[in-house]
Order: C-alpha cells, then sequence, then structure tokens
C-alpha cells in the first residue's frame, strides 16, 4: 500500500471533509471484510447501475473455536431450522446457509451474510431473531470488535474507466491521480473517519464480474472496537441492531459519488 495522505475532499463527492485517505494502484486489492464472499445467493438478474452486491456482519474475536457452531447445535439452540445447502464443517471453518441468511465461522471471525437484495427492514428482522441469539449463545467469546459491512457495484458499461476512476480520486489542490507514475492505473481508495461511537471504513475498487461487466464496487464498513469494554456482547448486539441507519448512510453516500461519476 501506498502511505497515507490527508487531502481536503470536495462535498460533491459525498465524503466528510476530514478524512484520512489511502491509495494503491493495484487494481486486485481486497477490502478486507469483504473479502470473504462466499455468498451463494442469487443476486445477479437484471444487470443494475447501482446495486448491493453484499450484505454481512462480522464479530471478531481472539479466538472461535467452529467446532461450536455445529448444524445439531444452531438447529438445538433455533438458529437454524433446516440448511438450504449441505453445510460444511470442519474444525477450521464452518459455512451453513439458510433461506434467511449464510453463517462462516473460522478462528479469527464470526461472518452473518444476509441477502443483498432483501429491504433493510428484513435483513433487520434476520439480525434480530439469529444474530443477536448467536452473539448471546457465546457470552464469554472474547470478542474485539464489530462491523456492518455493506457492499455497492456501480456499473462502468459504456463509460472509460479512467476517466471516472480519475473524477472519483481526485480533489481540489492535489489529485491521487497524479500520484501513480502510469497514468493507466486502476486505483483503490481507502477513506477511514469516526461518527458516534463507531467508525467509517469506505473502500473504493474496480471489480470485474467477467464477460466485460467491470464496476466500482463502493464498500462502507461501520466499524466498533469492543475489545477494551467489558460488555462485549451488548455492544456487539447495540451496534448490529443499527443496521437501517448504516444502510441509510451508506446509500446516502452512494447517491452523492455516482451522482459526480454520471
Amino acid at each position: 500500500m501506498s502511505g497515507w495522505r490527508r487531502l481536503r475532499q470536495e462535498s460533491k463527492s459525498g465524503l466528510p471533509q476530514d478524512c484520512v485517505y489511502q491509495y494503491n494502484p493495484d487494481p486486485n486489492c481486497l477490502w478486507a471484510p469483504l473479502s470473504y464472499n462466499w455468498l451463494n445467493f442469487s443476486i445477479y438478474g437484471a444487470y443494475q447501475m447501482t446495486h448491493v452486491f453484499a450484505s454481512n456482519l462480522t464479530a471478531s474475536a481472539n479466538q472461535f473455536n467452529p467446532t461450536v457452531f455445529s448444524p445439531t447445535w444452531l438447529k438445538e439452540h433455533d438458529v437454524i431450522a433446516t440448511e438450504s445447502e449441505p453445510p460444511l464443517f470442519t474444525p477450521g471453518v464452518v459455512n451453513v446457509k439458510s433461506d434467511s441468511f449464510q453463517l462462516v465461522v473460522i478462528p479469527p471471525q464470526l461472518q452473518f451474510h444476509l441477502p443483498p437484495a432483501e429491504s433493510a427492514d428484513k435483513q433487520l428482522g434476520t439480525i434480530d431473531a439469529k444474530f443477536t441469539k448467536l452473539i448471546g449463545l457465546v457470552p464469554h467469546t472474547p470478542f474485539t470488535s464489530v462491523a456492518a459491512n455493506i457492499q455497492f457495484h456501480y456499473s462502468l458499461a459504456g463509460k472509460d474507466i479512467s476517466k471516472v476512476t480519475q473524477s472519483l480520486f481526485s480533489s481540489d489542490g492535489m489529485a491521487a491521480w497524479k500520484v501513480f507514475e502510469n497514468a493507466a492505473a486502476i486505483p483503490c481508495l481507502s477513506v477511514t473517519y469516526p461518527e458516534q461511537d463507531y467508525e467509517v471504513r469506505f473502500h473504493s475498487n474496480v471489480f470485474d464480474h467477467g464477460e466485460g461487466k467491470k464496476c466500482l464496487a463502493l464498500a462502507f464498513s461501520y466499524f466498533r472496537d469492543v475489545s477494551e469494554r467489558p460488555d462485549k456482547s451488548s455492544l456487539i448486539t447495540t451496534h448490529a441492531l443499527k443496521w437501517k441507519s448504516f444502510v441509510a448512510a451508506a446509500q446516502q453516500r452512494v447517491n452523492a459519488i455516482t451522482a459526480v461519476l454520471s
């Protein structure tokens, strides 16, 4: 990754003016909270100009024991009724999919994936009924953080990618574009800024769906550190139940950004 740079961001971009920016010319760089994109939900359908590509909650810990989250245990505690696909259950990873969510547990993280095409109201209902129950079932887990993650994809069909990224990654006084020796490079942009009792992490890069369908990925992570708090489980569920406000805030930012690019 390149060094950190602090720039003045024009209000038309929809991002706060006091942000930390980081640029990377590698078109393959990934945003960590959504890099575990093992979803099998059918979300494509018509290739829309802007659509939600992935939605999930992640609870991180010093060490999860994936073997605890067996399909039998999940059914006994009414987290799932039946699996919509055969589950994956190993000492290192659990992957269970129901009709309303997909649960992935690896040693450092519990991932709760939601069907991106569902309304925020329906997603929140699933979070309230299932995610909060999961967290409550493992109260002694050494949780370290929680994040609500939403990723949008903006279609680049018929657009000049270099012009689109130049429009997005530029501001008065200094253009991020100029930090690259190769003007054809496709940059990644990462922005971090505080908001209320959590931190917003924004990441953007060009994503290739294949068959010539390239898009601009606009990913938001509403992150809260709970490592030093005694009421970790309570804070995680409280944060998760703010889901609708996170989705609305992310959509507002996306609308502002894509207005600049249109």
